[in-house]
């Protein structure tokens, strides 16, 4: 894009232009509803216009468009309107239609292209039994086309609110394109048109627009004076929207007109809406001067992806193009871009690269798929291929968690398994040339690449990338660095918003240990201490020291310790737990220590009289498990971590219905419950030492109460049942001090109730019971600088035992519960912004003392509960961008009053439960990335009513609950 300053000029607001001449190039219609989830008989849709004109039509003010046009927003003044072309009594839409006159979004004075570019929104209530065709008919198209020169333009969109068969209201496909696009003449050229859709599981095809009025979708002239605009022998193929043509006589323009339509499955015969694209290409004679190659368009951000865009944040792009033969250069990046975008002057940063910056902060009103085009041009007509991407506003782009990378640090040379983890499910690119990069630092080369696309080496497992090398390629004493392409990792919203380039060589690194080990025919022996070794799954460190006369191996705050025992008793399983025997290091100094009875089947074995090991990093050792076959004991080895579930230290007190709430200090503090009677006693945990300490109780005890950390670490209790009811107190733990204090009582007393801290640190309490049984809608709200309780709007329904859960976007999300009406099976959502609360879709199944679980791709995943018959093993997934449910699985128990706990790597742990008769001690895993259920190992105590908690090292406490002889104080560990 030529960007030649040029003094800005102002339109008069009285300024009347007449539609005549050829200066129409082209345009798109598109729209969506502001909420897919009907209510009512009205529907607010935000109807998207897109036209491009020719920029020194007569008719247009001097001096014509520049990019300073663009940066002000200045309106195209095209008075005209969009009108009602068909069907019009079915709906409300104006008989004038909406108008026409454009923001500026783009302006190129390349002589051939000439083009100034705009778009507008408007809201509509429309009633959702309106099915019309809108368009924008006038007069003329540019006079030097191959087919329709200077004729009249149609270009047409089907409105249709009629409720897809998912019960929701239908959005549009929506698409970009540049005005222009230069194609060599006599030549096949190949083009694909970008197609994309709100509705993200829709199917979207593309088919020529046509004059047929009788039998189109639209029942109208779609294509006015450029039907088959483009040579005979044109291809188009539907799936893609990929034509194929050869242009035949240079120096003209062929207009190109498409529609680009909607179906609900692979199976549908009828689209829900056609959305009109209109532009042009144009032919020319390369010269005798002319670069072999065209230029193309480069960089971090290849074609067809999908970016995350929020709303007010400025977004930072860059069009990077390359170039080939000395002397060519870039003289226009032409462009189709979102209301906003600030196009920078095209710089020649290096040798052969020309770039452009792109600056946008996107809006509310541009929610949802915002579409980008480029094309560059070179000093001798040649144009790159059309690179277009998605911007997808308002929502969010997996990241690639630094935290999360491992191994990082000192690693061994035969390590072959590398793994990162997103803050979202992922999903594998979906295109191939996206690679994720081993590089060596210490030569500076690229030692393993790996194409995520389709290289059976890398797999994704809910929010985890792994990556599997057949043969380890390191390097003893080199050090490592990982790189990603964009779209490494792809959500699963829409398009697949796709991760961030990642290029810094200090996001992961890691170091390969120098091979100094010797061996002899009777002892190992280590020059150098080893380093700490970090356990992948639990987030434990062993340290093991290796020296010719003696051997170490311990860790004084962690359950993952090797522990030394006493190798003479004739027990030696005399250590903290059974599940960790004691191993006799014979070869070292026959010191013994604890570990895991793991071991034995798993590792590699080693002879018995010459104690010797395949490996420098392991030792021959002999345990009564795996008596008489002695075993190889990895010296730095994930399986030194426990697996399954393990004992813990008790609580003082058994307890159940408590609370618990993690700290920042990463302790658990444990409050309240039943007993032997109501309880006000707290205790903490302390996960370094794995015990219990009791600190200050509270003032008042009770049962069915909520914890709330705070933003200020403060622990905020409130309510729950007592001996005189429900109770409307709340009071304050300060973790510095280990203190409670009170605080302003709720307007209500309640039981059973939920807490919701919220994003400005408020907490909203909802529902419960009151005194004398009555099930209540009265929410409130808890402000932290005052101490004093607020009420809020109430829920529409009366719900006790219900779940919240609070959505990525910041409102609530309130499930199922007992009503004054019984078991319900209504949701409804919270906008903390007003107050006030609206319906969403229901659950299939009513239910209450069921678990809610927000995963990580913002879902939230419900989970079992009691029905008033029997306790469900049913669960439903909630998709906040649709607002519907969809059931997923069953567990393999029905089970209510259960836990259910969202572990490090996205997947649910659930745990015990009660179904009325009994306690269970069973568990198993969710994994959201196949929507499956799997046992895992069983409790060491059936429990219900326990707490569930997720510790910073990944390990998960389970604390009391009852089982069929009353409350416990035990706790374990998985």
């Amino acid at each position: 894009m030529k960007r030649v300053l040029r003094f800005a000029f102002i339109f008069l607001s009285a300024l009347c232009i007449l539609i005549d001449g050829s200066h129409f190039r082209g345009g798109i219609i598109s729209w969506r509803p502001l909420n897919s989830i009907p209510t009512g008989s009205t529907a607010q849709i935000l109807i998207h216009q897109r036209y491009f004109w020719n920029r020194q039509w007569v008719s247009f003010p001097n001096p014509n468009c520049t990019e300073a046009t663009v940066a002000a927003q200045t309106p195209i003044p095209v008075n005209s309107y969009m009108t009602c072309l068909g069907n019009c009594s079915s709906s409300n839409y104006s008989s004038t239609g909406l108008p026409t006159i454009m923001t500026s979004t783009d302006c190129d004075a390349n002589p051939i292209i000439e083009t100034w570019a705009g778009e507008r929104y408007d809201t509509l209530a429309l009633p959702l039994i309106t099915a019309i065709t809108i368009g924008f008919v006038s007069s003329a198209w540019l006079n030097t086309l191959y087919i329709g020169a200077a004729s009249p333009w149609s270009i047409v969109s089907r409105v249709d609110l009629g409720l897809r068969p998912d019960g929701l209201i239908n959005s549009s496909p929506v698409t970009n394109t540049l005005p222009v696009v230069f194609c060599q003449r006599a030549v096949t050229v190949v083009h694909s048109v970008q197609m994309a859709d709100n509705d993200g599981t829709d199917i979207l095809k593309c088919r020529w627009s046509n004059s047929n009025s009788t039998y189109n979708y639209n029942h109208y002239d779609e294509c006015g004076g450029i039907c088959s605009g483009l040579p005979s022998g044109t291809t188009l193929t539907r799936s893609n929207c990929t034509l194929s043509f050869n242009l035949p006589i240079a120096n003209l323009y062929y207009a190109c007109a498409l529609q680009i339509e909607d179906y609900y499955n692979s199976s549908s015969t009828s689209p829900m809406s056609s959305v009109p694209v209109q532009f042009l290409f144009y032919a020319y004679n390369t010269s005798a001067s002319a670069c072999a190659q065209r230029p193309s368009i480069i960089g971090a951000r290849p074609n067809t992806a999908c970016i995350g865009a929020p709303i007010g944040v400025q977004l930072n792009e860059t069009v990077i193009v390359q170039t080939y033969c000395p002397g060519q250069t870039i003289v226009d990046i032409v462009t189709s871009s979102p209301i906003g975008m600030i196009h920078s002057a095209i710089s020649n940063s290096s040798s052969g690269i020309w770039t452009m910056i792109l600056t946008w902060t996107p809006t509310a009103t541009q929610s949802g798929p915002q579409g980008f085009c480029a094309g560059a041009i070179d000093n001798s007509g040649l144009q790159s291929d059309t690179y277009c991407i998605t911007f997808l506003v308002n929502i969010s782009a997996v990241s690639l968690i630094q935290s999360s990378a491992t191994p990082v640090g000192n690693i061994l040379q035969n390590q072959t398994v590398f793994q990162i983890q997103a803050d979202a499910s992922i999903f594998p690119p979906t295109r191939n040339s996206t690679y994720i990069y081993f590089n060596d630092a210490t030569i500076n080369t690229v030692v393993q690449s790996f194409d995520c696309g389709w290289a059976p080496e890398v797999t994704y497992t809910g929010s985890s990338v792994i990556i599997q090398f057949p043969v380890a390629p390191w390097i003893p004493g080199h050090s490592y660095y990982v790189t990603f392409d964009s779209g490494v990792a792809s959500g699963g919203t829409y398009c697949h918003v796709e991760s961030a380039p990642i290029s810094s060589p200090t996001f992961w690194t890691f170091t390969v240990l120098p091979s100094t080990t010797t061996t002899t025919t009777t002892t190992i022996s280590q020059t150098t201490e080893l380093l700490d070794y970090s356990c992948t799954e639990n987030d434990v460190s062993i340290q093991f020291a290796l020296l010719s006369s003696s051997h170490t191996a311990w860790n004084s705050t962690s359950n993952c310790s090797l522990q030394q025992c006493n190798a003479s008793l004739i027990d030696n399983n005399n250590c903290l737990s059974s599940s960790t025997p004691c191993f006799d290091y014979r070869t070292i100094n026959n010191i013994s220590y604890c570990a895991p009875a793991i071991l034995c089947s798993i590792l590699e074995t080693c002879d018995n009289i010459t104690q010797t090991c395949s490996s420098n990093d392991s030792v021959c050792i002999i345990n009564s498990c795996c008596s008489p076959q002695a075993v190889c004991l990895p010296l730095l080895a994930t399986q030194m971590c426990k697996t399954g579930w393990f004992y813990t230290s008790s609580m003082s007190v058994a307890r159940s219905g408590h609370t618990a709430s993690i700290l920042s200090n990463g302790k658990v503090l444990v409050t309240g419950g039943y007993g032997n009677g109501y309880l006000n006693s707290a205790e903490l945990y302390d996960p370094s030492t794995g015990t219990w300490t009791t600190t200050g109780n509270m003032t008042d005890a009770r049962y069915t109460h909520t914890a709330s950390v705070l933003l200020n670490g403060k622990v905020l209790v409130a309510g729950g049942a007592d001996i005189n009811g429900s109770s409307n107190s709340a009071e304050l733990y300060d973790p510095s001090t280990g203190t409670w204090t009170t605080t302003g009582n709720m307007n209500n007393g309640r039981k059973g109730h939920t807490a919701s801290v919220l994003s400005n640190g408020k907490v909203l309490v909802t529902g419960g019971e009151s005194n004398g049984y009555i099930d209540i809608n009265s929410t409130e709200l808890y402000d932290p600088s005052t101490g004093f309780w607020t009420t809020t709007g109430s829920m529409i329904d009366t719900r006790y035992l219900h779940a919240a859960s609070v959505l990525s976007n910041g409102k609530v999300l309130v499930t199922g519960g007992e009503g004054n009406v019984g078991v319900l099976s209504s949701a409804e959502l919270i906008d903390p912004s007003t107050g006030t609360w609206t319906t969403t879709s229901n659950l299939t199944n009513a239910r209450y003392w069921h678990t809610s679980s927000v995963l990580s791709d913002g879902k939230v995943l419900v989970t079992g509960g009691w029905n008033g018959f029997i306790a469900l093993n049913s669960v439903e997934l909630y998709d906040p961008s649709i607002g519907t449910w969809t059931t997923t699985g069953t567990m393999t128990n029905g089970r209510s009053y259960h836990t259910a706990s969202v572990l490090s790597n996205g997947k649910v742990l659930v745990t015990g439960g009660w179904n009325f008769l009994s306690s269970f001690n069973s568990t198993e895993l969710y994994d959201p990335s196949s929507s499956t259920w799997t046992t895992t190992g069983n409790m060491n105590n059936a429990r219900h009513a326990h707490t569930a908690s997720v510790l910073s090292n990944g390990l998960v406490l389970l604390a009391g609950g009852a089982d069929n002889s009353g409350s416990l104080s035990s706790a374990e560990l998985y």
